[in-house]
């Protein structure tokens, strides 16, 4: 199961102390890079569905926690809206951010 361990680290929240491990190949923290195991297409599919299942109780989670200011809310909604936009591509998605980068980042797993 997927699980961001640190919400600042993952991109989620946007803060002015987070940055990336020196050794990724990414800039920001919220540059989205897949460090997961290489699988079958099928199984991927499988991760993408239960994500697209809890779609609206994590908007809802994010729109209606009281502790976030407007800001705080839209940049995390959208956030959020850009990674289910990217699932919301089915196959194409997951072959190209998962099966592709799998491999690509083979040394950062």
């Amino acid at each position: 199961i997927p699980v961001p361990y640190d919400f600042d680290a993952c991109g989620l929240v946007e803060t002015n102390y987070s940055v990336p491990n020196e050794g990724l190949p990414i800039k920001e923290v919220t540059q989205r890079l897949f460090r997961g195991n290489c699988l079958q297409l099928e199984e991927y599919q499988q991760v993408i569905d239960r994500f697209m299942e809890k779609r609206e109780t994590l908007t809802n989670i994010c729109s209606k926690t009281a502790y976030l200011s407007d800001n705080e809310r839209k940049s995390i909604s959208n956030y959020l809206e850009q990674f289910y936009k990217n699932l919301d591509r089915k196959k194409g998605i997951a072959y190209n951010f998962f099966m592709n980068k799998c491999r690509e980042n083979a040394d950062y797993n």
